[in-house]
């Protein structure tokens, strides 16, 4: 059995890897009937960060690979994997789609308290200097 290493900006099986980003949340399931409401579950959605990575999440992820696009020079969309929460992928991916989104809050949170920093020590030699 071949075993998928879900890692921050990666998914890959050992040999084959694909760049990627996560989505977690809410997503349609099944084909559009026009007239019938759609049904939606939990899942996690890796979409490719290029069109090499595309064909290498195609290889990892055949019977779910996904790419609507209809020219190479659509940029919109360059192929995704969503899986739902029957899926044996859904726990891990979610995993690590929630742990990077920590990160990426953190990584947001020091890069305000920088700033609020920054502004204060400028607002402080401000006052300094106009005190003289």
């Amino acid at each position: 059995m071949v075993t998928m290493r879900f890692m921050q900006n990666f998914v890959t099986d050992g040999a084959t890897k694909a760049r990627i980003s996560y989505s977690a949340g809410v997503c349609y399931r099944g084909t559009f009937v026009p007239g019938t409401p759609r049904e939606t579950a939990k899942a996690v959605t890796l979409y490719a960060k290029g069109y090499e990575d595309g064909n290498a999440l195609g290889l990892l992820f055949p019977a779910g690979y996904v790419n609507n696009t209809d020219s190479m020079t659509d940029y919109f969309e360059r192929g995704r994997v969503t899986f739902f929460e029957d899926s044996p992928f859904y726990a891990v991916a979610l995993a690590r789609a929630e742990a990077n989104e920590v990160a990426r809050l953190a990584r947001r949170e020091g890069v305000v308290v920088r700033r609020l920093a920054k502004r204060e020590k400028a607002n402080e030699i401000a006052r300094l200097g106009g005190a003289r």
